[in-house]
C-alpha cells in the first residue's frame, strides 16, 4: 500500500461565476446543475499561470492543465461560490510524468489547510482525503488503496465525489471505490487538485467539469 506523506499546498483560487456557465444536457436535469465546465473557452476566468519552476494551471487541448515540477507539491483551484451537499464530476487523465502522482476533486474547501480531496493516481491508488489544520487524514484507510478500476497511465478515468451530509462517496469510473462518514466540514467550495510524491514533471489534464446539488 502506498504512503500519502505530507505535500506543501499551493493554493490558486479561482473566482468563477455562474454568468456563461450553459448547461448542456445531463442525467441529472437542468434544474440540479450548480456549475458546469468543459473549458472549450475561458468564459469561467478559470485562473492560469506558471511559476519560475515551470509549474503552471493553464488551458491546454480544451481542459485545465496542471503542471507540477516541484517533488511534493498540490496545487489546488477552487471557484467563486460555497456550496451544502453536492455532486463534483470531472474527467482527468495524465499528460506526462510519473505514475506516483495524486489527482482528483475538492469538496468542502475552508481554505488551504481545510478540505476533502477525492484523489486516485495513475499507478491506480486512491484515497478520500481529510486536511484539517494542515495535517492530512487519508479516511478509507490506514494508507491509499489500490483499485483495479482505476485507469493507469495516459488512460482517462471519470472522477465523481458525493458529499452529502456526514457522507462522503467516492467513484471512480462509475464504480463506487469507497464511502465514509466524518463531520468537520459540512459545506464549502468545490475545486481540482494534483500533485506530485518524490518525483516531479507530472502533468495531469481535467475536462468536464460539473458540480450538481444533491
Amino acid at each position: 500500500m502506498k504512503q500519502f506523506g505530507i505535500h506543501t499546498i499551493i493554493v490558486f483560487i479561482l473566482f468563477i461565476g455562474l454568468v456563461g456557465c450553459i448547461p448542456t444536457t445531463t442525467q441529472q436535469g437542468d434544474g440540479n446543475i450548480l456549475l458546469i465546465d468543459n473549458f472549450s473557452t475561458n468564459i469561467n476566468n478559470w485562473n492560469v499561470w506558471e511559476n519560475k519552476t515551470g509549474s503552471a494551471v493553464s488551458y491546454y487541448q480544451e481542459g485545465l492543465v496542471f503542471i507540477i515540477n516541484t517533488p511534493q507539491y498540490d496545487y489546488i483551484s477552487v471557484p467563486k461560490g460555497s456550496f451544502g451537499d453536492v455532486r463534483v464530476e470531472a474527467t482527468a487523465n495524465k499528460l506526462t510524468g510519473p505514475d506516483d502522482n495524486d489527482y482528483g476533486i475538492i469538496c468542502r474547501y475552508q481554505n488551504e489547510k481545510n478540505y476533502y480531496s477525492f484523489i486516485i493516481s495513475s499507478d491506480g491508488y486512491f484515497g478520500i482525503i481529510k486536511v484539517k489544520e494542515g495535517t492530512y487524514q487519508i479516511l478509507n484507510s490506514a494508507n491509499l488503496e489500490y483499485n483495479s478500476m482505476i485507469h493507469r497511465g495516459y488512460e482517462l478515468n471519470h472522477l465523481r465525489a458525493d458529499c452529502i451530509g456526514s457522507e462522503l462517496i467516492f467513484y471512480v469510473n462509475e464504480t463506487k471505490l469507497a464511502e465514509v462518514t466524518n463531520t468537520d466540514f459540512s459545506g464549502g467550495k468545490v475545486g481540482l487538485i494534483a500533485g506530485s510524491f518524490n518525483a516531479p514533471g507530472v502533468a495531469v489534464l481535467f475536462d468536464n467539469f460539473l458540480v450538481l446539488k444533491s
